[in-house]
């Protein structure tokens, strides 16, 4: 009879680990194949950004993005080149301000100025400062700029060609300036303190990224990143 009892006893207990280890297995298997949420590939993350901004099909939507940064942000154009400095992409009061091109860019313009703050929480521009490492220019050297008009959308791939420190008094036309004379490899005009060039300038289509400079000491000074379309 004690047997017969340890013989169940033993059976009960190789029942409960198997079951346990088939359990365990199944978890393990459901976790590996199938994604969290957060996990999950989003769709197009412009696309999506798009659709929560509620783009109007009449009006054009832009988007930046440099890959392993946080400059990720939509691209506004405003009418003057003050009213997004403390407001978001919304137009509610933010001290971040939004990314905006400057207003004389126009559409389909061959060096597009874009401003953006340099704050210290490494939102916005900020990061554009490191472009004065070139080992920081190696890993972050596309900028990639997305626009949706409608249901087209198109993206637009941008290589770093040098990071400039200018004064802050540079208008739209005396930067047009500043790349004319930069692809005449000519004398580079009064403003520029600092230049550092990565690649041949062509004269292809350009973007110019200008914000702050961080230290006290440059308060009157701005980053600019030259970019060429690749």
């Amino acid at each position: 009879g004690d047997d017969k009892v340890d013989e169940e006893g033993e059976m009960k207990i190789r029942i409960f680990v198997c079951a346990f280890v088939m359990v365990s297995i199944a978890a393990i298997i459901y976790t590996w194949i199938i994604p969290k949420d957060d996990e999950k590939p989003p769709k197009n993350d412009f696309l999506k950004a798009c659709e929560t901004l509620n783009c109007e099909k009449s009006k054009s939507c832009t988007w930046i993005k440099i890959p392993d940064t946080n400059i990720d942000y939509q691209v506004l154009r405003p009418k003057d080149n003050n009213y997004y400095l403390r407001r978001n992409a919304s137009g509610k009061l933010d001290k971040n301000g939004a990314i905006f091109y400057d207003c004389d860019t126009s559409s389909g313009d061959g060096n597009a100025v874009i401003y953006g703050h340099n704050m210290q929480n490494n939102k916005m521009f900020s990061e554009l400062e490191f472009y004065r490492k070139e080992a920081f220019v190696k890993s972050h050297n596309f900028i990639y700029i997305m626009d949706k008009r409608g249901s087209k959308v198109s993206k637009q791939k941008y290589l770093v060609k040098a990071w400039m420190l200018i004064d802050d008094k540079f208008s739209k036309k005396k930067l047009d300036e500043l790349k004319k004379s930069l692809v005449n490899r000519g004398r580079v005009q009064g403003g520029v303190s600092k230049i550092k060039c990565y690649g041949d300038i062509d004269g292809n289509k350009s973007i110019m990224l200008i914000t702050c400079a961080s230290r006290r000491a440059l308060e009157d000074k701005r980053i600019l990143v030259y970019a060429e379309k690749n």
